[in-house]
Order: structure tokens, then C-alpha cells, then sequence
């Protein structure tokens, strides 16, 4: 039986279109892990974006987007960003602190005290952050030498020691009468219409930064919690890298807790508010941004702003003050969920 071969234009033809629709489902398959990608690693920033534009479009006059309500939501988000920064060391070494809270109060209510008793506002804050550093020092031993896990060390540290120091402190909550005259400059005050709170906030976050991106210790943070005994076999001392972070997340409460008692111009039990949620929430955002499944604090200052953002829109939209921690709550549980998904995924 004959066999008839193909013409040599027709086979010529055949060859080039098999290379060439392979070629076209490569870019196609390429492509989609490619956007994939790009929208784990952008998404919180396209979030950003698109809270800004909604809310300035939502709110009546254009309200949001005036110079003093965008001046409004950093005032607002500073503190809340040097507690996080803090927080996010913690979390790097792969650890919680769930004390930040009560010691942010506590590191209130003594800056007040302190400047009262003696009539000076340095010698009250430095007291006050040197006294939350301590704690943080105290969660670290509590959780190295004591083999206490974090999540039991500062809670009993946050919910229940903090908690009677600030009663024997203020018993009726607050410390306001007698305050010196310059206990509120720095909370207060401003240069070319930045509040300094907001400059600090954006110095200690660039200094976490640096700390976490360039210096050893940042690196060996990151291996203690990538997986504590490969970096005890790699000769990095894991417990006092562990008390470190602690301690440097205390020291961010004191600053913090000082800067709310010098902005209100008095020391409250009620400053903690709801500084716990939003530290975590606005570090585990950042965790779902850039490197995926990994804290920093470029995605953790992302997460400050989303938060600062979203809590002045919805205010200025007409939500209640008892509807913004509702929606607080589901985003941290879609973050953290974004977050560990991410993380298994790679």
C-alpha cells in the first residue's frame, strides 16, 4: 500500500502552528500566576487606593479629602503605628504580645502621675517609657527563662498585673489636676502643620525599619521565627533575641502611652481603647503585603493607614462608633486568614 506524504508547504505549515499554539498557552498559563501574584503582593495598596477614592466620592463636599481630615487620620494613626511597630518585632520572632495594651495605659497614667508629682514632663516620660520598657524586658524573661508561651506570659501580664498597677496609680482612672504647663508641647504641637506625633511615628517606623531590613539583629529576628532550633544551630543566641523584641516592644508602649497622656493633656485608664485590635490588625494587613506571609514594616505602616482611613471614612459616611469595631473584626479575621493562606501557599 502507498503512503502519501504531506506536501512540503503543507508539513512546513503544520510544524510552525504547533510551536506557535504552544507558545500562546504558555503566555496564557504564565500570565495568570504572574496577576496571581502581583495581587497577593499589591493588594492591600490597591485596597488603599480604592478606600480613598470611595470615601472621597461618599462623603458630602468632599470632606475626606480636605487637608485638615488627611491631617486628622495620621494625628489619629501615629500612636497607633509606634505600637505596632513595636508589636511587629514580637511578631517576627514568632511570638504575641497581648499586653501592649494594658501597658500603653499603664505608661499613661505614670507619665501623668510622675509630671504631677514633680513638676516635670521629661522626668514623666521617661520614666514612663523606661517602666514600659521593663515590662517588655519582664514578658521576654517570662517567656525564655520561665518557658511561659507568650500568648499565657502577656495576657495574665496585660489583663491582670498592668491592670492593678494602673488602679494603685489612679484609683478613679485618670490623672489631670496639676500637670505641668509643657505636658502637652509634645502631643500638641506641630512644625509646618505636621503634628510631631506624626513625625515620630514616621521616625520610629523608619527606624524599625532599618532595624529589621539591615542590621544583624533584624536578621536574626527573622530566623528565630522562621524556626527557633535551626537558628540555635546556626550560633544565634534565640532567648535573647526573644527578649530584645520584647523589650523593644515595650519601649514603643512608652513612647506611645506618654504621646496619648501629652495629646488629651491627662492620664486615662481608657487610652488602651482598642489599640490592641488595631496593632494586630494593622501588622497582619501588612503581612498579606509585598512579602507575602512575612511581617515588615512597610506593610505594617500599609495596615496603620488602612485602618486610620477606614475608621475616619465610615465615621464621616455616618457609621456609629458601635459599627466600626464590627467592621475592625472582620477585616482582622480576613487578614489573618489572607495571611496564613499566603504563607502556606509559598
Amino acid at each position: 500500500m502507498e503512503v502519501k506524504s504531506l506536501p512540503a508547504d503543507a508539513a512546513a505549515e503544520t510544524t510552525a502552528a504547533a510551536p506557535a499554539s504552544a507558545t500562546a498557552d504558555q503566555a496564557r498559563g504564565a500570565w495568570r500566576p504572574t496577576a496571581e501574584r502581583l495581587g497577593q503582593r499589591y493588594g492591600t495598596i490597591v485596597i488603599l487606593a480604592l478606600l480613598f477614592v470611595y470615601f472621597a466620592v461618599k462623603t458630602d463636599n468632599g470632606v475626606f479629602t480636605t487637608r485638615d481630615n488627611l491631617s486628622s487620620i495620621l494625628q489619629s494613626s501615629a500612636v497607633l503605628g509606634i505600637v505596632a511597630a513595636g508589636l511587629t518585632l514580637v511578631l517576627v520572632i514568632g511570638a504575641f504580645d497581648l499586653s501592649i495594651a494594658g501597658n500603653l495605659v499603664l505608661a499613661t497614667l505614670l507619665a501623668a502621675k510622675i509630671a504631677v508629682d514633680s513638676g516635670s514632663t521629661d522626668l514623666g516620660m521617661l520614666i514612663a517609657v523606661g517602666v514600659a520598657g521593663a515590662v517588655g524586658l519582664a514578658n521576654g524573661l517570662i517567656v525564655t527563662v520561665l518557658r511561659v508561651p507568650p500568648f499565657i506570659g502577656t495576657l495574665a501580664m496585660g489583663l491582670f498585673i498592668l491592670v492593678g498597677f494602673q488602679q494603685k496609680i489612679a484609683p478613679d482612672g485618670t490623672v489631670s489636676l496639676g500637670l505641668p504647663e509643657n505636658f502637652g508641647d509634645l502631643g500638641q504641637g506641630e512644625v509646618f502643620g505636621v503634628r510631631y506625633t506624626v513625625l515620630i511615628a514616621a521616625l520610629v517606623l523608619l527606624v524599625a525599619h532599618f532595624l529589621l531590613k539591615h542590621t544583624v539583629l533584624g536578621r536574626h529576628m527573622y530566623a528565630v521565627g522562621g524556626g527557633a532550633d535551626a537558628a540555635r544551630l546556626a550560633g544565634i543566641r534565640v532567648d535573647v533575641v526573644r527578649v530584645i523584641a520584647f523589650t523593644l516592644c515595650g519601649l514603643a508602649c512608652g513612647l506611645g502611652g506618654f504621646l496619648t497622656a501629652s495629646t488629651f493633656g491627662l492620664g486615662s485608664a481608657q487610652a488602651g481603647g482598642s489599640i490592641l485590635l488595631d496593632a494586630f490588625t494593622a501588622c497582619f494587613i501588612g503581612a498579606s503585603t509585598l512579602t507575602i506571609g512575612r511581617f515588615h514594616m512597610i506593610g505594617t505602616t500599609l495596615g496603620v493607614l488602612t485602618l486610620g482611613m477606614l475608621t475616619n471614612g465610615l465615621t464621616l459616611t455616618g457609621w456609629t462608633s458601635d459599627d466600626v469595631p464590627i467592621a475592625k473584626g472582620v477585616i482582622l479575621i480576613v487578614a489573618v486568614a489572607a495571611a496564613g493562606l499566603l504563607r502556606r501557599r509559598q
